[in-house]
C-alpha cells in the first residue's frame, strides 16, 4: 500500500475512534426507552413509570416506558436484543424473563439471555398470598387443611409458566404436601380479576397489582412470603411460620444489550443508583409495597444473578416444573 494511502487509512481509523469516543461522552443525546415485558398496570410497568421522571431530570433527555408484553415476557427480551447496543434501549427485567425462561426453554433461550448486561437491581419485594373471599380459609394452616380435604380442587393463578406466582404455588404445594391446580394467564391482572370474581381460588403475587382488590375487599390477604415478617406489616404472618423454609422474594433489575459501550453502561448505572436514592422514588416504591434497591456495582448484580440462577434451577427441579410450550 502506498505511503499516502496508509496515512489516509490511519487518519480515517483515528477519526472513527474519536467520533465513537465523542458519542459516548455526549450520551444521551436523544430519548431513552425502558422496555417492560408486561402490560400497563403490571409491576415492571408501574415501577418504570415511577422512576422515569427522576431519570429524565438527571439525564436531560426524555426517558419513556414501552410495553412489549407477550410470551411470558420473552417478547420484551427479543425486542431489546434487536435494538442497537447504544444505551438508548433498556430492559426492566424480572427473574421470570432472565432466569426461569432460559432454564425452561432450553439452549436457544439461554443464548438470548446472554445478550444482556446486568446493570443494577431496581427493587425487591416480599410477595403475598391472597385468596378469594369465597375460599373458606383465613390462615395458611386453614388453607392447607382445605387443600388436603379437597385434593386438586383448589386452583391458583399465575401470569404464566415459570413466573414467580407459578413457582410460589408449586413450592407451596410441594412443601405443604397438597395438590393444587395451576391456571396460567397472560398477565397478573387477568388472574387477579378471576380471583376477585371467584373463578379461581388463590395466587402468590407481588403487592402492587393486588393492592386495589385488597383495598376494595374483593380478596383476602393471608400471609407474606419472605423468611421473616415485614417491618411495615408486623401483624401479617409469613407462610414460613406454617411451612418452615418457605421464602419467595421478587426482584426487578435493569439490563442493556451486550456490546453497549462500557462508559455508557457506567453512566446508566450511576443514574440508576442516584435515582433509587431519591426520596420521591423511595416513597412511591414503598407505597406500592416494594423496596428501592440498587446494586453497588455491576459485578455485584452479576454475582446476585448467578446465585439466583442456581437457586431457581434447584426449585424448578424439586417442583418438577417444565415448559408447557
Amino acid at each position: 500500500m502506498p505511503r499516502c494511502a496508509r496515512y489516509l487509512t490511519a487518519l480515517l481509523i483515528a477519526a472513527i475512534g474519536a467520533s465513537s469516543a465523542c458519542a459516548e461522552d455526549a450520551w444521551p443525546t436523544r430519548p431513552i426507552r425502558i422496555v417492560v415485558g408486561t402490560s400497563a398496570g403490571g409491576s415492571p410497568d408501574t415501577l418504570a413509570r415511577i422512576i422515569t421522571p427522576v431519570l429524565t431530570e438527571q439525564l436531560g433527555q426524555p426517558v419513556i416506558v414501552e410495553s412489549r408484553a407477550g410470551s411470558g415476557g420473552v417478547a420484551s427480551l427479543d425486542y431489546v436484543t434487536s435494538a442497537a447496543p447504544d444505551g438508548y434501549t433498556w430492559l426492566l427485567g424480572t427473574p421470570a424473563h432472565l432466569i426461569v425462561a432460559p432454564l425452561l426453554m432450553g439452549p436457544a433461550r439461554v443464548k438470548a439471555s446472554e445478550k444482556f448486561v446486568p446493570v443494577s437491581l431496581v427493587a425487591t419485594a416480599t410477595n403475598i398470598l391472597v385468596v378469594g373471599t369465597s375460599v373458606k380459609a383465613r390462615s395458611v394452616s386453614e388453607l392447607i387443611a382445605l387443600a388436603k380435604a379437597n385434593p386438586g380442587n383448589l386452583n391458583y393463578g399465575s401470569p404464566g409458566v415459570g413466573s414467580p406466582a407459578h413457582l410460589g404455588g408449586a413450592m407451596f404445594a410441594s412443601m405443604a404436601g397438597v395438590s393444587l391446580t395451576h391456571v396460567p394467564y397472560k398477565g397478573a391482572s387477568g388472574a387477579l380479576t378471576d380471583i376477585a370474581s371467584g373463578q379461581i381460588d388463590l395466587m402468590f403475587t407481588s403487592p402492587l397489582p393486588a393492592k386495589p382488590y385488597l383495598e376494595s375487599g374483593k380478596m383476602r390477604l393471608l400471609a407474606s412470603t419472605g423468611a421473616k415478617r415485614e417491618q411495615a406489616t408486623p401483624g401479617l404472618p409469613t407462610v414460613a411460620e406454617t411451612i418452615p423454609g418457605f421464602d419467595l422474594t421478587q426482584w426487578w433489575g435493569m439490563f442493556v444489550r451486550t456490546g453497549t459501550p462500557q462508559p455508557v453502561v457506567d453512566k446508566i448505572h450511576a443514574a440508576l443508583v442516584k435515582a433509587l436514592k431519591d426520596s420521591r422514588v423511595q416513597r412511591a416504591f414503598a407505597n406500592q409495597g416494594v423496596n428501592a434497591q440498587s446494586s453497588s456495582s455491576m459485578v455485584t448484580f452479576a454475582a446476585f444473578m448467578a446465585s439466583e440462577r442456581t437457586r431457581t434451577k434447584a426449585l424448578l427441579e424439586r417442583a418438577q416444573i417444565k415448559s408447557e410450550n
